[in-house]
């Protein structure tokens, strides 16, 4: 069973928890990471330099494009970055620990 490491990005981190306690409410996932970072870039023609949250979770192959298409449809941003990285190599027991959790 192959598994995804999936992220993205809040700006607030109470809006970041609810979204990872519904993905684990509804079993697509055990849990996440989540992590303060500064963020610096442009939007809109405005420089953006804030506070910002990295949710990182690792996902199912086979529950991958529900847990994508439900952060995609929830997330608040207009353009939210969501990226899936295919995990080559997890420990043994730590992968039977996630299939068993849900």
């Amino acid at each position: 069973m192959s598994f995804y490491k999936v992220e993205f990005t809040f700006s607030d981190y109470e809006k970041a928890k609810e979204m990872v306690n519904q993905l684990r409410d509804e079993k697509l996932i055990n849990g996440a990471r989540i992590f303060e970072y500064n963020s610096i870039y442009k939007w809109k023609e405005n420089e953006v330099d804030k506070k910002s949250y990295l949710i990182s979770m690792h996902v199912q192959q086979k529950l991958l494009k529900k847990v994508y298409n439900k952060i995609e449809l929830i997330h608040p941003y207009e353009i939210p970055s969501i990226e899936c990285y295919k995990i080559n190599k997890l420990n043994k027991d730590y992968k039977k620990f996630l299939i068993d959790s849900l």
